[in-house]
């Protein structure tokens, strides 16, 4: 165990809560959209609202890129 810091000093002990995991393919993905010019709507914004529908199981959230 470190000793305890001295007058003045600080300590900046972080308790993590939730790592994330992020893999090549994750940064790939996100490469790939950058790279595309197209970060706000486009093909993959669309398929991640879908995603998003049939996992909580609504006919539709929010149409922004329509």
């Amino acid at each position: 165990m470190s000793p305890e810091p001295g007058p003045g000093k600080s300590v900046n002990k972080m308790i993590p809560i939730a790592k994330p995991i992020i893999g090549e393919d994750e940064i790939n993905a996100v490469t790939a959209v950058l790279r595309s010019g197209i970060i706000a709507q486009g093909k993959k914004f669309i398929k991640v609202e879908y995603t998003c529908d049939k996992m909580w199981q609504v006919k539709t959230l929010l149409r922004l890129a329509e």
